[in-house]
């Protein structure tokens, strides 16, 4: 499993120094925990930093949502885990006009059908990535 998370990881930031122009890779790092992680979407910012989202399966479909912050040297700002007592997985992320973040994802902690259905979830960050307000 470790092998796998380093391999998508390390696929991810090479990605992203393609797509920056970059003529080499700039960082090569693993993030996650020691369960199955995964990552879902990267922005690239005008500080030439990263947010990225994705997930880590805590227990049983018992998905969190991960929200990093990095610096252009891939050191690690800030890291937010996201989600209640069931399966929470991360969809997409967009900066906003205030310079904060916009998460889309699906949710079985919250909403009128959870934790028997999953809901759609949004949640919307500070630039810090401090939650501003949710909802299913």
């Amino acid at each position: 499993m470790r092998m796998k998370k380093q391999v998508f990881l390390s696929l991810v930031f090479a990605l992203m120094a393609m797509w920056a122009n970059a003529q080499s890779i700039t960082f090569e790092r693993t993030y996650g925990t020691v369960n199955r992680d995964y990552g879902v979407q990267v922005l690239a910012l005008p500080d030439s930093g990263f947010v990225f989202v994705g997930g880590s399966v805590v227990g049983l479909n018992n998905d969190d949502i991960f929200f990093y912050r990095l610096n252009k040297y891939g050191d690690t700002l800030w890291l937010k885990t996201i989600g209640g007592i069931n399966g929470d997985g991360p969809a997409a992320i967009v900066r906003t006009a205030d310079n904060g973040f916009f998460i889309t994802a699906n949710t079985s902690s919250y909403g009128i059908d959870a934790p028997n259905s999953a809901n759609w979830y949004a949640i919307k960050t500070d630039a810090n990535g401090n939650i501003q307000w949710t909802q299913t």
